[in-house]
Order: C-alpha cells, then structure tokens, then sequence
C-alpha cells in the first residue's frame, strides 16, 4: 500500500493499492523539487499561445514554456514536441504553488548543470549557465 493522501478534516491518512498509484514516481506537487529530471507525457499542445501541457501522472501536470522548447529562441513549437502522447525528459525549472514550468533546453538537461532556485544561493566561483536576450 502506499499512502495517496492526508485528509485534514478526518485526521486520517487516505491509503491506496493501485498499480499506477504505487509505480507513480511523484503523488502531488510537494514531492517534486527545481532540478528534478522527468518523464511526462505530452497532453495538449496549444499553438496560439505555444506552450505545451505536460502530464507527469494523473495527479500532476505542468507546462513547457516555448522559450523552454530549446537553447535558441523559437518561434514555433517544434514538430518534435508536437506529438499528443509521446513521452519525453524534461527537467523542473521553477514551481510556484501548483504551477510547474519544466525545460528541455539542451544546456539544463546536463546532470551536473544546477537550476538555482534563488540569486542568494549563487557564490562566487559558481558556473551559470543561461542565455542573454535581448
């Protein structure tokens, strides 16, 4: 068994066997941490606005930013990433509330490669890596 959730209002915690609740790498959204490496599945890609809809399992889900797409500015969603269903890595980028922005920008996807979450955890000596637009 694996334990799905805490209900507050009975003081109980909600317990379950399915199978894809006990494979699930993540349950909810407190369990994913800026840097983390996964595999979602693309749900819904919306062109207009060129961001794609990413779903990690059916309790979290997250979007891929165009300006996340790749290490050189795009201006359209690359057909590679077009595909409803297919499954690919990404990295979490930032997550604000239940708002998950994830990249697969070649230069984050590197192991050693760090995502500082705060310019105060920034030392001096610390290799950044990032990109100058203007």
């Amino acid at each position: 068994m694996r334990v799905k959730e805490f209900n507050y209002f009975d003081g109980t915690n909600i317990l379950s066997m399915k199978l894809e609740v006990l494979s699930a790498a993540v349950l909810d959204y407190d369990s994913i941490k800026v840097g983390d490496f996964m595999f979602a599945s693309i749900e819904k890609v919306n062109e207009v606005n060129k961001v794609i809809t990413l779903k990690i399992n059916d309790f979290v889900r997250g979007f891929l930013p165009i300006d996340h797409m790749a290490d050189h500015p795009v201006k359209v969603v690359p057909p590679k990433l077009a595909s409803i269903g297919k499954s690919i890595k990404v990295r979490v980028f930032s997550i604000e509330n239940r708002n998950i922005i994830f990249t697969k920008k070649d230069s984050l996807m590197k192991e050693k490669t760090p995502i500082y979450t705060d310019t105060d955890l920034v030392k001096q000596g610390n290799k950044i890596v990032g990109l100058v637009a203007a």
